[in-house]
């Protein structure tokens, strides 16, 4: 055989070997991730953690999940994205990720290890620019099958309108607790509660609002507890549930060269209120706090 045709036949190979590779991945890719679950609603029997939830150049979610008291050997945990508006699901396969903490954490002599996961999906197969998606757990176990919600979001940063609105009319109440910044994440912790909304479903966010441009940049906000405000309103106007934080890392705004409002918005059962604040970002003032503490 010729040195042209070895070479020749080599390249060939090389070709096929990538090609197939390639139909492997992609099928692959379509067999694991479906998008219908038959499993239904459960709360309080699988505990839970959603650890990281990272939106970068793709998406990744990393937890664990597990029965107390129940052996891991026949366990499947997959996690499930459902959209806010569309209510298309995405069912994503894990991986197991070992977990020794766990194992000594519940110290009950059961072996907890393969209780981590991590799932991934590309982030052009979601639309996150129009919607948010819920984070719910399949979790799979001798012949049961749990739908597991964990209050957790996939959320991008999003550019929307500013409106401007008069919340006196709804005799909205809110509360700015911090405004952090610590290891290079910005945190916004705080409250609001709107009296006529009690015991309705609403939402509070926080947005950032750029005070040369007039941009207003949504935050993905986490709803909290607040059982220490509980005593200080009456118990048919206030929620538990009034309290909220949000949280972004800092190089995604020039906050140095531009000023940001922080600003609520709240979505009550029939109207949204867009609030100011009057409080902004001061980065420069947080690295001075934390200079002459140390």
């Amino acid at each position: 055989m010729t040195a042209k045709k070895k070479t020749v036949r080599i390249s060939m190979a090389i070709i096929l070997f990538i090609s197939l590779l390639f139909s492997f991945a992609v099928a692959t890719e379509k067999g694991n991730i479906r998008t219908e679950t038959t499993a239904q609603v459960t709360e309080n029997i699988v505990s839970y953690a959603i650890d990281s939830i990272q939106t970068e150049e793709e998406i990744q979610i990393q937890g664990w999940a597990l029965i107390q008291g129940e052996e891991m050997e026949e366990v499947n945990c997959n996690v499930v994205l459902i959209g806010e508006q569309s209510k298309e699901q995405w069912i994503l396969p894990t991986m197991i990720i070992e977990r020794m903490d766990l194992t000594e954490a519940f110290s009950d002599g059961i072996d907890y290890r393969k209780a981590g996961f991590l799932a991934n999906i590309r982030n052009e197969r979601l639309s996150l620019e129009q919607e948010d998606y819920a984070i719910y757990l399949e979790y799979l176990t001798n012949g049961h099958s749990y739908l597991v919600p964990t209050k957790k979001q996939v959320r991008i940063i999003k550019e929307i309108p500013w409106q401007e609105t008069d919340p006196t009319e709804a005799e909205i109440s809110f509360l700015l607790d911090s405004i952090t910044a610590q290891k290079k994440v910005l945190t916004i912790e705080g409250w609001l509660f709107c009296p006529k909304d009690f015991g309705k479903t609403t939402k509070t966010e926080v947005l950032l609002l750029n005070s040369r441009t007039g941009k207003a940049y949504l935050i993905p906000t986490d709803p909290v507890e607040r059982l220490d405000l509980a005593a200080h309103f009456p118990e048919d106007i206030f929620s538990k549930e009034a309290g909220f934080t949000a949280s972004l890392e800092t190089w995604r705004f020039d906050f140095g060269y531009d000023s940001f409002e922080v600003c609520l918005r709240y979505t009550g059962e029939s109207e949204v209120f867009m609030i100011h604040t009057g409080q902004y970002v001061d980065l420069e003032e947080q690295k001075e706090e934390q200079n002459g503490a140390s």
